[in-house]
């Protein structure tokens, strides 16, 4: 199929999404719609690329089943940072599928910084692309003589005759009929200023996303089409430009003597590294961080992980303010040395076979101490949890500590096995099992039934911070409200009439249904009647 083709129906699908994207999304709260609209752009880039005859390779696919996820957590979830990650997350792996699809370099095989130049790169041309298409489709419709002057004289001169004519015989019947007068003036309520001033922001919008749908076809389907079609003008240019004729003999004559004698040729000079270090100077770094780190973990076991009883506090902290304390500079520490050590196998310069084997002996020791330190910062934070309750950061700083071992272990992989390219991939998926498992955990409903069972325990109990939660806390809160005493009853009932009257304002569309917000909502009418007789 021709360019011009393609780029009709590249046009025309976008311009399909775009309205896909205004009925579901516009003035209309996110929730079912994100996953059927991701549902819609993956058909509709997948049937793209059958019509134009351009193969996805398999291998690079498996992005689908995480995106795919996120979408549908978007309708699941109601917390606002879970679902602003999962929206990032699913845009992230769009633009990643939108490149790989058609590549042939496996996406496993590819580095984590060529993976974010990608991701950019992808991003940027996507608002560009759509700038070849209009013009294709432009070029078509002037060869068809479907722009001529001519026809738009025509029909310029038609819509005025017809004006007039309207307006006398709709002034009739409207006249005649107040029923159809009434319906008229709807009609033309729409052409007034305030109809266009409410209109604009709508076209705006679907206008934007099929631009952007325009542009994520025809890059993801078409890009190699493009490249080939630059290139061989590129060659074209090239050919009208004649090498004289003597250095052309004198090219052909070089080019002979590189055949006749392979043995001289002078060898490819290795790529050099524009910063770089000894073995000796990474050797004198690694083996001090050795040390520190070494010193920092006896210190560890002999008073931390020993219990209260072994450490003594001045100042008047508690042991589990002493155990917050530490649980951030650990962490911090923690991915500075991943860092450190990323750096230093980056710049480090390993001639021998002994060189990288001192280097991953040494690289082995900062990554089991860094580990003696996470399990600390883990005990750390459990143990102000229990004291203290859950919040967003400490959850989400827990889950990320787990995340950030394993990104270690991937490290090490990585070290052992260089030619396999795992720390890119290896990146990729522990970012993803991150977030994927805050989305299990259900953050919001965690955290208010462990701050609920702490207060049963005879703990304080933070309410302010309660009434923070989203919906997702709703079920928690609930049956809560339904057996705690007349104080804290009151606020429950205060919080939780008006959240259900915000979901009572829902627009009740199927794009807006959300099973967290939805569940909540119909929870509070449910019990409703067992909560007011208290008050």
């Amino acid at each position: 199929m021709d360019k011009q083709r393609l780029a009709i129906i590249a046009v025309v699908m976008g311009l399909g999404a775009g309205w896909a994207a205004n009925l579901m999304f516009y003035e209309r709260m996110i929730g079912l719609s994100f996953p059927l609209f991701v549902g819609l752009a993956l058909i509709l880039l997948f049937a793209f690329a059958r019509i134009a005859g351009e193969p996805s390779q398999r291998r690079n696919l498996w992005v689908i089943i995480p995106l795919v996820f996120f979408a549908v957590m978007v309708a699941v979830r109601a917390d606002l940072l879970i679902t602003s990650l999962n929206i990032m997350a699913a845009l992230w792996l769009g633009l990643t599928l939108l490149y790989y699809r058609q590549n042939e370099q496996a996406l496993d095989e590819t580095s984590l910084p060529t993976q974010a130049k990608v991701v950019i790169n992808t991003g940027l041309d996507i608002l560009v692309e759509p700038t070849g298409q209009v013009s294709e489709v432009w070029s078509w419709l002037c060869s068809r003589q479907l722009l001529n002057t001519k026809l738009l004289k025509s029909i310029f001169r038609g819509l005025l005759i017809t004006l007039p004519i309207i307006l006398v015989f709709g002034g009739l019947l409207a006249s005649a009929d107040a029923m159809f007068d009434d319906y008229l003036g709807q009609l033309f309520s729409n052409f007034s200023l305030d109809g266009l001033q409410e209109a604009l922001p709508r076209w705006v919008f679907m206008l934007g996303v099929a631009w952007l749908s325009c542009g994520a076809l025809a890059y993801s389907v078409l890009r190699q089409r493009i490249q080939a079609a630059k290139a061989a003008k590129i060659a074209a240019r090239a050919a009208e430009t004649r090498i004289p004729d003597d250095a052309a003999e004198d090219a052909t004559h070089a080019a002979e003597l590189d055949d006749r004698q392979p043995s001289q040729k002078r060898p490819a000079p290795a790529p050099s590294k524009p910063f770089s270090l000894s073995m000796i100077e990474s050797g004198i770094v690694m083996t001090s961080v050795n040390l520190l780190f070494g010193a920092f973990v006896i210190i560890q076991f002999t008073y931390f992980f020993g219990g209260q009883d072994n450490i003594t506090l001045e100042g008047g902290w508690t042991y589990a303010q002493y155990a917050r304390r530490g649980f951030f500079e650990l962490v911090a520490v923690s991915c500075m040395t991943l860092g450190l050590i990323l750096w230093l196998n980056a710049v480090t310069n390993r001639p021998s076979r002994l060189h990288h084997i001192i280097f991953r002996a040494l690289s082995v020791g900062v990554v089991v101490l860094t580990g003696v330190m996470l399990l600390s910062a883990s005990g750390r934070m459990t143990l102000y949890e229990q004291v203290y309750g859950l919040t967003h950061l400490r959850v989400y700083t827990h889950t990320f500590m787990a995340w950030l071992a394993a990104l270690y272990v991937v490290f090490l992989a990585s070290l052992f096995l260089p030619a396999r390219r795992i720390f890119g991939i290896g990146t990729t998926l522990c970012v993803i099992g991150y977030l994927v498992t805050l989305n299990l955990m259900n953050v919001d409903y965690a955290i208010a039934q462990q701050n609920i069972e702490r207060y049963k325990a005879g703990y304080e109990l933070d309410t302010a911070y309660l009434y923070t939660l989203s919906e997702d806390a709703v079920p928690a809160l609930l049956t809560f409200a339904l057996e705690s005493e007349e104080g804290i009853q009151g606020d429950l009932r205060n919080w939780l009439l008006n959240l259900g009257e915000k979901l009572n304002k829902t627009d009740g569309s199927i794009f807006s249904a959300h099973l967290a917000r939805d569940q909540a909502c119909q929870m509070i009418k449910d019990h409703w009647g067992e909560i007011w007789p208290k008050y």
